[in-house]
């Protein structure tokens, strides 16, 4: 159960850096390649966790 929350609040701590992220591609004329990369490395670090914890909660 601790293992699930600690990682329900990475995935919000991911979500809340993402929108910084997305924020700063929008904001910029030509948005930097290592912005986008990070952004996408965010984004699969987000479904891998919630993938995760969606599995937990279903067992």
């Amino acid at each position: 159960i601790e293992e699930t929350r600690q990682n329900i609040d990475k995935i919000s701590e991911n979500v809340e850096e993402a929108k910084k992220l997305y924020s700063i591609i929008l904001s910029a004329p030509i948005p930097e390649q290592k912005t986008k990369d990070d952004l996408e490395q965010l984004t699969a670090d987000i479904k891998k966790m919630a993938n995760s914890v969606r599995n937990k909660l279903k067992s």
